[in-house]
């Protein structure tokens, strides 16, 4: 077990003065069906959240391992079936340029298993935990205790289908919203 906790962590400092940005690491996430994404813009657009992601940005996170490329770890490309999900609630992040990100925690055991998978592989994370979740703004604005749990009472339990898992390299622009870059 503590082998394993201590694979969370990155090994080294982070080199992002190169030519390229980060020195290495490794992006992979989930890509969603058009029908869930035609879902969760419904949700941005009914509830006039600022700044949402564009559809085909819409994706949710399984590892941002900096310093590691996870070796051995292989991405399952498109999947035979789409993986199902489901809102639990809404929250705030803060983005890495300190706006609030709106997010949709998931109820989604195969991100967690998937993630696990990573960090089994040598990949790292930044946080104490894996919080499955959809971003639909990186720079939403305020929202209120309130607001945040509307829309958790409006849509929690709202089916979302995964249909693809990803990897990039790490971009160092990757928590700015679409229009930014």
């Amino acid at each position: 077990m503590l082998l394993k906790e201590l694979k969370r962590y990155p090994i080294r400092p982070v080199d992002d003065t190169g030519e390229y940005g980060v020195d290495t690491g490794k992006y992979i996430g989930i890509r969603f069906t058009p029908e869930t994404k035609s879902r969760l813009r419904d949700i941005i657009d009914s509830e006039g959240v600022p700044n949402g992601l564009r559809d085909e940005s819409i994706h949710s996170t399984v590892a941002y391992s900096k310093g590691s490329n996870i070796p051995g770890y292989k991405v399952a490309g498109q999947f035979e079936e789409p993986e199902d999900a489901t809102i639990k609630s809404f929250t705030i992040f803060p983005s890495q340029d300190g706006k609030n990100c709106l997010v949709a925690k998931l109820d989604a055991p195969t991100l967690v298993d998937k993630h696990n998978k990573t960090m089994d592989h040598g990949a790292n994370y930044d946080f104490d935990e894996y919080i499955p979740h959809v971003t639909l703004s990186y720079d939403a604005g305020e929202w209120s205790p309130e607001d945040l749990k509307r829309l958790t009472k409006k849509y929690k339990g709202t089916s979302l289908y995964a249909n693809e898992e990803y990897e990039s390299e790490i971009e160092k622009d990757f928590g700015k919203s679409a229009h930014e870059k």
